[in-house]
């Protein structure tokens, strides 16, 4: 049989469980979790803490400041919102117990697809579900994908492989149940820029509920097409509000579709309010490029009154390139957060 997990302290400790095939072959569940209760809004919950996504270490403010900026309608108030949701479904404080954390289970294909048929119904009802540093290639992925029809919270980072992995998170995608999806996190995953265009695009058509997507350190940029499908998602999206794009490879090519899209999408009554471009190559390129990119960018900041955090610290900017952005910070008045370290300029507050 599989090797199981002990107990510590009544709760199971996820890192320290250890799995193996035999546990899908023998089409049995793992014994930490069958053993455990059988209320299974209750077991899951008590499992581990839920990991709080990358991406809202980012952006987290203290309160005191977030109270003043939803004051001045300068930031929707994403974190409250969430919790104020959460604490409104349990009717008291605490994790959700529709939370399925096995961050670091290191689960295969196999147990994840023996996971979801085996408690279908109450995996149907999972809104907040981590998966981060697990083994999944196909067909746990897209069977996770297809039972999780109630879902809000996605964390994939630190999971994917194999070559027709993105295919199947797409095919999950546009199979149409997650469209209650509001939070997806795919951080360090090698997405590559074909995948991040089909992955656009099942995301505007099946998600719009969409509001944070992080997709970090992820492979992406290289080509002009990752940036054009990106700048088409934010420009047709009126519900995505946090982008994360740190450590990738976009240059001042295939930034531009994408800064493009930043400008659309305040133009057209868009929600983004947090971006983050830093340690890319903005500035790699002709001198023509590089201008035309810090153009655009210059017009974002200039007419863009919903972005409320810009970070492009770590692009490499010359001194030249970040004087273009003058005339759009001079008549910026909304931006809150401004980041420029690794560049040939400095951010003066005064």
């Amino acid at each position: 049989g599989a090797v199981s997990a002990g107990h510590r302290n009544g709760h199971l400790a996820p890192r320290v469980a250890q799995f193996n095939s035999a546990c899908a072959k023998a089409q049995v569940l793992p014994s930490a979790l069958a053993s455990y209760p059988t209320a299974f809004e209750r077991q899951i919950s008590e499992i581990s803490k839920p990991r709080t996504p990358r991406i809202s270490r980012w952006w987290e403010r203290p309160r005191e400041v977030e109270k003043r900026a939803a004051s001045a309608r300068f930031v929707p108030h994403v974190t409250e919102k969430v919790e104020a949701k959460k604490e409104q479904e349990n009717g008291h404080r605490g994790p959700d117990p529709r939370t399925l954390n096995l961050n670091g289970w290191r689960l295969t294909d196999d147990q994840i697809v023996l996971l979801c048929n085996s408690w279908a119904q109450e995996v149907g009802k999972i809104k907040h579900c981590h998966f981060a540093g697990n083994r999944m290639k196909g067909d746990g992925l897209e069977q996770l994908m297809t039972s999780m029809y109630s879902v809000v919270t996605l964390d994939l980072s630190e999971n994917l492989s194999g070559p027709n992995t993105m295919a199947r998170l797409v095919t999950g995608i546009q199979s149409g149940t997650l469209g209650k999806l509001e939070m997806l996190d795919l951080s360090n995953n090698r997405i590559s820029d074909d995948g991040v265009e089909h992955l656009c695009e099942a995301l505007a058509l099946g998600c719009h509920a969409l509001h944070s997507l992080s997709l970090l350190d992820t492979h992406i940029g290289l080509s002009e097409g990752s940036g054009r499908a990106l700048g088409s998602l934010l420009s047709s999206s009126m519900s995505l509000e946090v982008l994360c794009l740190h450590w990738n490879y976009f240059s001042a090519k295939s930034a531009y579709p994408l800064l493009r899209g930043v400008h659309e999408n305040g133009s057209n009554l868009g929600k983004l309010a947090r971006l983050d471009l830093s340690y890319n190559n903005l500035s790699c390129g002709s001198a023509l490029t590089s201008e035309r990119a810090m153009h655009m960018l210059s017009s974002v900041l200039r007419d863009n009154l919903k972005l409320f955090h810009l970070d492009i610290g770590f692009n490499k900017l010359t001194s030249a390139e970040c004087l273009l952005l003058r005339d759009g910070l001079r008549a910026n008045k909304t931006l809150w957060g401004l980041h420029l370290a690794g560049n040939g300029a400095i951010v003066d507050a005064n």
